[in-house]
C-alpha cells in the first residue's frame, strides 16, 4: 500500500487508510508512539490504564489541602438509600 507525505504546518503527515487503522484498533484521534526503525516508520497505539495519574493527583490534592469531604459530600453520604433494607449485606 502507498501513500504520500502531505504538508501539514511545518510537519508532513500522510492519510492512513482505514484498513491499517483497523489492524491497529485505534481510531481517529488516537494518540500513536512513532519511531524509527531501518529508516521505517513504525507507530504502536500508546495504552493507558484507566486510573493511570490517580495516584499522583491525589497525592497533589491531599498536599493542598484540596481532599476533605464538603458538607454535599457528608449529606449524600449520610442520606441512605430507600432499597437499603432490601439488600442483604
Amino acid at each position: 500500500m502507498r501513500t504520500a507525505l502531505r504538508k501539514m504546518g511545518n510537519s508532513a503527515g500522510m492519510i492512513i487508510p482505514r484498513s491499517i487503522l483497523t489492524q491497529l484498533d485505534v481510531e481517529v484521534g488516537a494518540k500513536l508512539e512513532i519511531t524509527v526503525v531501518d529508516r521505517a516508520i513504525v507507530a504502536k497505539p500508546i495504552t493507558t490504564h484507566p486510573r493511570e495519574g490517580w495516584e499522583e493527583d491525589a497525592r497533589k490534592l491531599a498536599e493542598a489541602g484540596e481532599d476533605a469531604l464538603t458538607e454535599d459530600d457528608l449529606a449524600w453520604i449520610n442520606t441512605g438509600n430507600a432499597f437499603d433494607a432490601e439488600w442483604e449485606w
